[in-house]
């Protein structure tokens, strides 16, 4: 098996994800994880996914007919998976919203070697001591 990162952002319309659920299963992969979102009229997402190394050409062909619908991908392969080193911490801030406070905060976390693995609207989840 081979390891793919996946990303794409495109105007959302129905059935984008089944499209690429499509392509893995016809060249026989494993849909490992992923994190999508919809932001401002944007249907944005990113996917690991797992592919037979004998069917990598077949799939890199699909994705290619997804992107001629208007639904650009980027397909990078991934050799190695990096194992989480730290303290895994949640946090959730509350307080009045200004240009600039995502930089302080991520400043601030960098200072002390952490690093924020997921991001949502009210919270965060990161690891400390990469």
């Amino acid at each position: 098996m081979k390891s793919f990162f996946l990303s794409f952002v495109a105007t959302d319309r129905p059935g984008l994800v089944e499209k690429l659920s499509q392509a893995m299963t016809v060249a026989g992969g494993n849909w490992l994880e992923s994190r999508m979102a919809w932001l401002a009229e944007k249907f944005a997402g990113i996917a690991l996914l797992d592919i037979p190394s004998e069917k990598e050409t077949a799939f890199r062909q699909s994705p290619s007919a997804i992107e001629n619908q208007g639904f650009p991908l980027i397909l990078e392969t991934t050799e190695t998976k990096v194992d989480l080193v730290g303290s895994v911490f949640n946090m959730e801030l509350l307080g009045p919203d200004h240009p600039g406070i995502v930089h302080e905060i991520t400043q601030c976390l960098a200072q002390f070697s952490g690093s924020v693995e997921e991001h949502g609207h009210r919270s965060a989840t990161g690891t400390y001591g990469r």
